[in-house]
């Protein structure tokens, strides 16, 4: 009688143990991420939508997924990084456009197309893992609907351990290339933030458009600053650049229309064009004596900037550089400055006497560098 007990629970258990399978490969069938029809995926799901790393497989329930619909993933905000499977075969024009925190992508082995501008305003794709044989992408290319044009590395391999991308639990994601580590983005949730020590530059485009930031601390170890870095954070309010940067880069701090307060570093070289452009809060900035170049427009529309103080080691102004800086005051040009483009100071209205180290004027200053709406007068001689 035992001996039967123990036989029928054991088949009970075999037969429950096979039902949960059953449910566990319906359910691995199921697909709730991806909108998909005959080989295709058209777009994701509203659940789709809030995952942040997707894997796309080579089949959905048992049929095999061969293409990426165009503007299939468009704008998809939340995405950080995608895997495609090996049996797709192209993915169609626009499909991951404006998808602005993507970071990482693996082209499976089958893909033989990518559409124009699959990959366009990718502003933070550092990284392509590519397994095809069939096409060749490069870094900094148009190629490919853009896929390698913000890529720091084209890695051509079918080693996925080989991604340079992390994010640590903080929620701010870095390439890391030995002794280099490159501050991408932020996953995070908080407004005011201080970027974490061994940061060595930050990269283009790493808080573009980030509206909440509103305070920022940059650590001593960043030594450059790159293009669009912070452009349109329009709520940051204090920035203080450390004094191991070197660099500024374009847009850097563009459109920051509250930013009140800019401290910049003694190591700083270059600040490149636009790189304050409009930041209306802006009255007083220092120009340390490390700078020598100051690039077109990069303090132009400031329209609250009503003082300047130029570093005694600027050789270089471009066109416009302070341009529709409606209030600013009386500044001094040291002897230092052997190159001013045009239109400097067009529609400085305020602006009522420029003093000149230089006796005469320079044979590398533009004939029109003062600019169009400004009546200053220039002392030339000037000697402190």
């Amino acid at each position: 009688m035992k001996k039967i007990l123990a036989i029928l629970l054991i088949i009970t258990l075999i037969v429950v143990a096979s039902a949960n399978l059953a449910s566990c490969n319906q359910a691995d069938e199921r697909n709730d991420v991806f909108v998909f029809s005959s080989g295709e995926i058209t777009g994701l799901t509203d659940y789709g939508k809030t995952l942040s790393k997707i894997t796309i497989p080579s089949k959905i329930s048992g049929e095999n997924v061969t293409s990426i619909r165009k503007s299939a993933f468009t704008y998809c905000e939340n995405l950080n990084s995608i895997e495609i499977g090996d049996e797709v075969t192209s993915i169609g024009e626009k499909a991951f456009l404006h998808c602005v925190n993507l970071t990482s992508v693996v082209i499976g082995k089958g893909l033989t197309s990518i559409g124009d501008n699959a990959f366009s305003e990718c502003y933070r794709l550092v990284e392509v893992i590519n397994k095809s044989e069939q096409i060749t992408i490069e870094k900094a290319s148009e190629e490919n609907g853009g896929i390698g044009v913000y890529a720091l590395s084209v890695i051509n391999a079918s080693d996925n351990d080989l991604s340079k991308v992390s994010i640590d639990e903080d929620g701010f994601v870095f390439y890391i290339n030995g002794q280099e580590k490159i501050l991408v983005g932020y996953n995070g949730q908080e407004t005011a933030i201080t970027l974490p020590n061994g940061v060595t530059k930050i990269n283009e485009y790493a808080f573009f458009e980030w509206q909440e930031l509103t305070n920022l601390i940059i650590p001593d170890t960043v030594v450059s600053i790159g293009k669009d870095a912070f452009n349109r954070c329009t709520a940051l309010e204090s920035v203080q650049i450390p004094n191991a940067v070197t660099s500024v880069g374009d847009r850097a701090f563009a459109y920051c229309e509250n930013l009140t307060s800019v401290e910049i570093g003694n190591s700083v070289k270059t600040i490149g064009k636009e790189a304050f452009y409009a930041c209306y809060g802006l009255t007083l900035i220092v120009i340390p004596d490390s700078v020598t170049v100051i690039s077109s427009s990069a303090f132009s529309n400031c329209f609250r900037l009503a003082s300047v103080i130029i570093g005694k080691s600027v050789t270089s102004i471009g066109s416009s550089a302070f341009s529709c800086c409606y209030v600013l005051g009386d500044l001094i040009i040291p002897e230092s400055v052997i190159k001013i483009s045009n239109a400097v100071f067009s529609d400085c209205r305020v602006l009522a006497n420029v003093y000149c180290y230089a006796k005469s004027q320079p044979s590398g200053w533009s004939s029109n560098w003062k600019g169009w709406g400004c009546t200053a007068k220039v002392h030339w001689g000037y000697k402190g």
